[in-house]
């Protein structure tokens, strides 16, 4: 795999995993954890249109993060987070919620760069050509459509059991992660060093949903994720860099020996 395409999976992991994350964290505050977003803002507010539109909005982040997830349908996905993006962006500016507005920001512009790599099939859905999403490349990657369609209805009934919390809702999305995963492992041109990123991602991912529960465990529980986070991010520059460096090397020794 490329530095492109490790660069857009990369990506689409982080902007798909942050939306469902939040999503289901507003939905079951006491059980399903999150990376970023507050989870209590109704119970602030107290306003029935507030509360409304806040457990909307969180139905949709989830519905959106999942299919981004999927691979199979992340294009489809990719659309739909653009409203959702905006949105976010624009209200927690004139909410003034601190920092997170920079944040919004960073994920506005990797959603730039993720719809960027679909720009062949979304430009000739605006020809009119409607199943162009369908022969993106980021599906031809990953054609397990079984998987795809088990963790979403595994994320579909995360939903629809929202109102019997417990800890059955942390085993369903647990299981979804796990399918994904499994799902990207079906790509089979990774370097040997990405199979080691997509194990990160199910770490973070594992140790977000279920942080409620860790952390009552686990003393500190907010460094260790935000470190491991820290230390996907820093592994990922290098396998960049190296990539890069082994690419320019082996440009120029073909270069002298053409010459």
């Amino acid at each position: 795999m490329n530095n492109r395409q490790l660069t857009a999976l990369m990506i689409r992991l982080a902007l798909g995993f942050i939306y469902l994350s939040a999503g289901l964290s507003r939905l079951a505050p006491e059980y399903l954890g999150n990376i970023i977003g507050p989870v209590y803002l109704p119970e602030i507010l107290k306003s029935d249109f507030i509360i409304f539109i806040w457990y909307s909005s969180a139905i949709y982040e989830v519905i959106v993060g999942s299919l981004i997830l999927s691979q199979k349908y992340s294009p489809h996905g990719l659309l739909l987070v653009i409203p959702l993006s905006i949105a976010l962006l624009i209200l927690t500016i004139f909410l003034g919620f601190g920092a997170t507005p920079i944040f919004n920001c960073f994920f506005t512009i990797f959603l730039i760069f993720a719809l960027i790599q679909e720009k062949i099939p979304y430009k000739k859905i605006l020809q009119g050509d409607s199943t162009a999403l369908n022969r993106s490349k980021t599906p031809q990657l990953y054609p397990a459509k079984q998987l795809s369609l088990l963790s979403l209805t595994l994320i579909i009934l995360t939903i629809g059991l929202i109102f019997w919390q417990g800890y059955h809702l942390n085993i369903l999305a647990s299981l979804a992660i796990l399918g994904i995963t499994i799902n990207l492992f079906q790509f089979r041109n990774y370097y040997k060093t990405d199979y080691f990123f997509i194990f990160l991602f199910f770490a973070i991912a594992m140790i977000a949903l279920n942080g409620n529960i860790i952390k009552h465990t686990l003393n500190n529980f907010i460094y260790w994720q935000f470190g491991l986070i820290g230390f996907a991010m820093l592994l990922f520059l290098l396998r960049i860099g190296i990539s890069r460096l082994i690419g320019t090397a082996g440009q120029k020794s073909r270069s002298k020996f053409y010459t």
